[in-house]
């Protein structure tokens, strides 16, 4: 599998391979991790993800921008996202999309690029 994004909520059917596909270093993540006194634990909050491209040229760079619905005016869009799950399975995921960093390293070339995806949610 492969991760994939479409513009809006429980938009499944309009999923679009990444192109690069990005690493996601941390995997699926939460907040806070509570440990309860009978030795279990639970997550707690919203689960996000951080999905990171190390280079990208000046086309690679916008059409990823463009795939998660952002803009030099818009920092954060709903998307509808197929991600890899702690189990390396993949699922569709409604998620909140950010762009977090990216630096422009020379003339027409990007690097450390990092995306995050909060409010990670079930679709419909």
């Amino acid at each position: 599998m492969t991760y994939q994004v479409a513009a809006g909520f429980d938009n499944g059917g309009a999923l679009a391979d990444l192109a690069p596909q990005p690493a996601s270093p941390g995997g699926l993540e939460y907040p806070a991790v509570v440990a309860a006194g009978d030795a279990t634990s639970t997550f707690q909050g919203f689960a996000f993800m951080d999905l990171v491209w190390t280079s990208l040229t000046r086309a690679e760079y916008n059409a990823i921008r463009t795939a998660f619905g952002l803009t030099d005016v818009i920092a954060s869009a709903p998307v509808t996202v197929n991600i890899r799950l702690p189990d390396d399975t993949f699922a569709n995921k409604n998620a909140q999309s950010t762009q977090k960093r990216s630096n422009q390293r020379s003339m027409g070339f990007w690097s450390d690029i990092t995306i995050t995806l909060v409010h990670i949610q079930d679709t419909a």
